[in-house]
């Protein structure tokens, strides 16, 4: 039986050693656990919904601030986001760039207006008219195709693209007939070129949709006045008169009308409104203080000659057919202190001596 005990003994041992071999200290073998990668989809999006949170609140700042990292990414709404904000802050370098990119993936034509707009008010005027163009075989909504007309009638203006300027504000008078900016365009493309030919029927059009419209009755008083029609043109800068009274323009056309035809005191109260809302022509003023000198007003001449020989003392060589000394007269014979103290200091002044002048005044 010892014989036998002895390999029983190793036996055990060596079963022994194979289970603590493979299942060392009694414990189960734990599984491997999979690390799992860690995904940017989440934080994409988040980003994603934080600027468009901001961009649908107007907030362009904040929308800049948490896409600008991303500006080269070829993702169609993050360029679009940018696109907007940039154009929103005046970055409209950045915009265009950031349009162009959307236009790569997808050819929206809201996009494509707002970057030929872009270039348009950075004065790409030639590649802002071939983008609306372009726009013109799309299909848009109404407010949109309008305005493409618009920039196609701006853009062949500024480019002196005269064909295509006549062709474009003709198509928009007749589908835009309420809209004024065919109607001036076609205005000043007359007056530039000098060829009046259908310029009664294209007012007779405009009369329709635009007696109430500044810009369309001023350039037709432009017209007619250059043309001699002085009549017509009395009429509409009238009509521009009582459209803006504030606007100064217009006095100094009626002005000019009123003493062509020898209505020289209706002009002289013309340009007297025009010299309170823009005292800025001095050989004009020179010219009407003289004018009102021989219509008995020395308190014009006066304040006209004050505005020229200030504002341009080449006038004092030039004669002023005694319009100086008729007012120092006045001044001597029935101004007051103050009157005659201002008029010593002025004339003062006109003759160089300034420091005297600054004592005196």
């Amino acid at each position: 039986m010892s014989g036998i005990k002895l390999p029983l003994i190793l036996l055990i041992v060596v079963l022994g050693l194979g289970v603590f071999l493979f299942f060392p200290s009694g414990s189960k073998k734990k599984p491997i656990e999979k690390k799992q990668p860690t995904s940017t989809t989440t934080q994409t999006s988040d980003f994603l919904q934080e600027a468009k949170a901001a961009f649908s609140k107007g907030d362009y700042d904040e929308t800049i601030a948490l896409l600008e990292n991303h500006r080269q990414d070829s993702d169609y709404e993050i360029q679009r986001m940018l696109g907007y904000s940039y154009a929103a802050v005046k970055r409209f370098d950045d915009a265009i760039v950031a349009f162009e990119k959307t236009m790569e993936s997808r050819r929206v034509p809201e996009n494509g207006f707002s970057l030929a707009y872009l270039y348009e008010i950075t004065g790409r005027n030639n590649v802002a008219r071939m983008l609306y163009e372009d726009l013109l075989s799309a299909e848009l909504p109404p407010r949109m195709q309008k305005g493409v007309y618009e920039g196609l009638s701006r853009t062949s203006v500024f480019e002196n693209n005269t064909k295509a300027a006549i062709k474009y504000n003709m198509a928009m008078i007749k589908r835009y007939p309420d809209s004024p900016e065919g109607f001036v365009a076609l205005l000043k493309i007359m007056r530039n070129t000098g060829h009046l030919k259908g310029l009664e029927n294209l007012v007779t059009h405009g009369d329709k949709f635009h007696e109430a419209n500044f810009e369309y009755n001023f350039w037709l008083g432009v017209i007619y006045f250059e043309s001699g029609d002085f009549s017509n043109s009395l009429k509409r800068f009238r009509t521009c008169i009582e459209i803006d009274p504030e606007n100064s323009t217009p006095y100094y056309y009626t002005y000019r009308v009123l003493k062509r035809q020898k209505n020289i005191e209706q002009a002289l109260a013309d340009l007297e409104k025009y010299h309170k809302l823009n005292p800025l022509l001095p050989h004009i003023f020179f010219e009407a203080a003289i004018d009102a000198k021989n219509e008995g007003r020395l308190d014009l001449a006066y304040k006209f000659l004050r505005s020229s020989y200030t504002m341009d003392r080449t006038l004092l060589g030039r004669n002023d057919k005694g319009a100086m000394r008729a007012i120092e007269r006045m001044i001597k014979a029935s101004g007051s202190e103050i009157d005659k103290r201002f008029f010593s200091g002025f004339i003062n002044y006109i003759n160089g001596d300034h420091k005297v002048a600054r004592d005196q005044i």
